[in-house]
């Protein structure tokens, strides 16, 4: 290698470093590939609900992804094998002639629980979790090995609620209890920890130290340490997003206080929220209609349809090779949900329902 080729080769390579680099610092515009979810199992049947079943998505055959709820009262599961995305039948022999009106799984993705017409709950833990790694390992299981357990020793229920690491139910009589299945799988009344609560509830969160329930009169509490805490009036919505919650208020609609979700706190300014927590305020253009979230991302749709996904940015590519990223997105970014009348996010992918009940998943 004669001397001439000898000082190239150095500049060569710092030239290359600087385009990695410039290529892992430039911000990454999120395009995600939308795809049609087959759900020609369902019939006529419109879903009507989804939860999320694992944290990720993979593209593992017979992947499990989430639950869905028809409004015939059928539960369905979305798979991903490694050619398309389908929904189907979720354990049809347990569930046949059981018509489920309501199901929600806590955020550790540990217990899913549905509610019946009947008031009856039913709580099972998740399927297929195999080591604490969270691979998924597929088996034919027998109806008495799938360990769906119908809860027999309480009153009839009218609702049901998953937090971050607990289910919140509400009787037939208006008594509202949180149980965790971890303690007891299948509790009593009186193993469950009793809040009064005077009004009827709208929705329920939690932070790992803390249950926040927002009553019909749009007050906000706290539960912690077996104290019930009033925090705030004028809440419009609260929206558990795994171990944090999002905040909507009444008289600022066009704004959404994030708290103890880091991913989607990062690179905004906080204050502190209800005189005791710590959030971050993200202010959009118009007002708020709904919002869903987790722990990676959060999508929100503003009263004019448009739909803003925020929180961590989709992993780059380069030559075809994905590299993990934790990168944020510096503001939200405006995405293409056409005709959405209901969305969850999952993982870092959003999966929606549109008008004409087809649904469609972006990744």
């Amino acid at each position: 290698m004669n001397a001439k080729i000898k000082k190239i080769i150095p500049i060569m390579l710092i030239i290359i470093l600087v385009i990695c680099i410039w290529a892992v610092m430039k911000p990454q515009i999120y395009e995600p590939r939308k795809e049609l979810i087959d759900t020609s199992i369902m019939g006529e049947e419109v879903p009507i609900k989804i939860i999320t079943l694992n944290r990720t998505m993979t593209s593992r055959e017979n992947y499990e992804i989430a639950y869905l709820l028809g409004d015939n009262g059928n539960l369905y599961v979305l798979c991903n094998d490694t050619e398309k995305y389908y929904v189907d039948l979720w354990q049809p022999e347990f569930w046949k002639n059981i018509g489920i009106v309501d199901i929600c799984a806590e955020k550790p993705w540990s217990y899913a629980a549905a509610l019946d017409k009947e008031g009856n709950v039913y709580v099972w833990k998740k399927e297929y979790l195999s080591g604490e790694s969270g691979e998924t390992e597929i088996e034919t299981k027998k109806r008495e090995d799938w360990k769906i357990q119908k809860l027999g020793n309480i009153p009839k229920v009218s609702e049901i609620y998953a937090t971050h690491n607990q289910f919140v139910i509400v009787t037939e009589e208006e008594n509202v209890c949180i149980w965790s299945p971890e303690d007891n799988v299948n509790p009593d009344m009186d193993d469950m920890e009793m809040i009064d609560m005077e009004t009827p509830i709208l929705n329920i969160a939690a932070s790992e130290e803390a249950v926040f329930i927002l009553d019909d009169n749009h007050s906000l509490w706290s539960i912690e340490n077996g104290m019930k805490n009033f925090l705030k009036e004028n809440v419009k919505s609260i929206t558990q997003g795994y171990k944090g919650l999002a905040i909507q208020m009444i008289d600022s609609e066009n704004e959404i206080y994030i708290c103890n979700i880091s991913l989607l706190q990062q690179g905004y300014e906080t204050e502190i929220f209800a005189d005791k927590y710590e959030a971050a305020k993200i202010v959009f253009e118009d007002k708020i209609s709904s919002i869903s979230a987790n722990g990676w991302i959060a999508v929100a749709c503003t009263d004019k349809q448009e739909f803003y996904r925020w929180g961590k940015e989709k992993n780059p590519q380069y030559w075809y090779v994905t590299v993990p990223s934790m990168r944020v997105y510096a503001e939200p970014v405006k995405i293409d949900l056409a005709d959405a009348k209901y969305y969850m996010v999952i993982g870092e992918c959003i999966v929606y329902i549109d008008e004409r009940n087809e649904v469609f998943i972006l990744i």
